[in-house]
């Protein structure tokens, strides 16, 4: 979802910085970017990274509820299609991702460790998501919400097929980014009817897999009579639907799910009050709770509030790390506004 949020003092530095790293680029050159098509399959884009402390008043603190705080970037780039992410993959060796914007684009490259934590990205790449036509998606199709993929990442022992959830035109399409990189057209997930009644612009906000293969999405804020967000189980073979619903505690509105190892769900949330500003939180839903007709809710791990350096989080991923630590990674959609940022966080889930 498009949300604009003012900011928290603690960024003015960071908007410096931004101003700094703009204005090293002519006008001509950015006003040429603009105009210019991203070339189908893919091309190079500047990615710049600085780090940033989880509360920038107290530096030290690194635990908040059951995670600990390993390190974090804010990430910039002269190149003005760069921002809005609203979804997460990361490899299993923590080395890649691969996130998609709600304007159309798939954006991926490499993770930089830098002290034990993530610290840069290199060789990025900026690709158009297609559509059947093999054209860039246009508005109002391009609100890519969340991506989840079947087996692993693209290139990493997985057939690569990726998963996108779309709001507006609420949609999930699968497309075959292993077999075909991002010339990839879309194969639409034959999803219920129902959807077509799903409240503009608070959709498929969050989708993953089950342990079992079928398909988990839930609504931003399309509510049931009993104000909870509304959320279907989809079986990738064709078999019957089934609903669900995801306890909603006001002001929260769901952003992302992630699958863990052991089948449980994360979900990430997100709030915005003129009084209390923006916050998010984790909850963590048990495997065995996720059938026909729940009412879903679990154990918050972890909450943050504008005192801390989080912006408008809408992506979350996961993997274990070769110790067997569960690493969590989060980033912030932009709104491409130059009031908001693009953060990228690393947790360790402690268990």
């Amino acid at each position: 979802m498009t949300q604009s949020l003012p900011r928290h003092s603690i960024f003015a530095v960071a908007l410096v910085a931004v101003g700094v790293l703009l204005a090293a680029f002519p006008i001509s050159d950015r006003l040429g970017a603009i105009a210019a098509e991203v070339k189908p399959g893919g091309e190079p884009m500047a990615v710049y990274a600085h780090d940033i402390p989880l509360f920038p008043d107290d530096p030290d603190r690194k635990n908040v509820g059951k995670l600990t705080y390993l390190g974090g970037v804010v990430l910039t780039s002269p190149d003005p299609r760069f921002g809005g992410y609203s979804g997460l993959l990361v490899n299993r060796s923590g080395t890649r991702f691969l996130a998609q914007s709600d304007r159309g684009y798939w954006f991926t490259g490499d993770l930089i460790e830098v002290g034990g934590h993530v610290g840069a990205v290199k060789n990025a790449i900026l690709a158009p998501i297609l559509d059947a036509q093999g054209k860039q998606i246009e508005d109002p199709w391009y609100d890519a919400e969340s991506i989840t993929t079947r087996d692993d990442f693209p290139g990493d022992g997985g057939t690569g097929d990726i998963f996108v959830g779309f709001e507006t035109k609420d949609r999930v399409d699968r497309y075959e980014i292993g077999r075909e990189g991002f010339m990839a057209r879309p194969h639409p997930v034959k999803m219920p009817p129902e959807i077509k009644y799903n409240v503009p612009n608070k959709g498929f906000e969050g989708i993953t897999l089950l342990a079992d293969g079928r398909l988990l999405a839930i609504t931003e804020r399309t509510l049931d009579a009993a104000g909870n967000e509304k959320g279907w189980i989809v079986p990738l073979d064709g078999s019957p639907y089934s609903t669900l619903t995801l306890h909603r505690d006001d002001p929260y509105d769901l952003t992302d799910l992630s699958r863990l190892p052991n089948g449980d769900i994360l979900t990430l949330e997100r709030r915005y009050t003129r009084i209390g500003g923006v916050g998010m939180r984790i909850r963590r839903i048990k495997r065995d709770s996720i059938v026909p007709g729940a009412v879903l809710n679990g154990e918050v791990i972890a909450e943050l509030g504008n005192q801390s350096s989080i912006d408008n989080m809408e992506g979350l991923a996961n993997r274990q790390s070769s110790d067997g630590m569960t690493l969590l990674y989060l980033i912030s959609d932009d709104n491409q506004s130059p009031l908001q940022h693009t953060v990228l966080f690393e947790f360790q889930l402690n268990e």
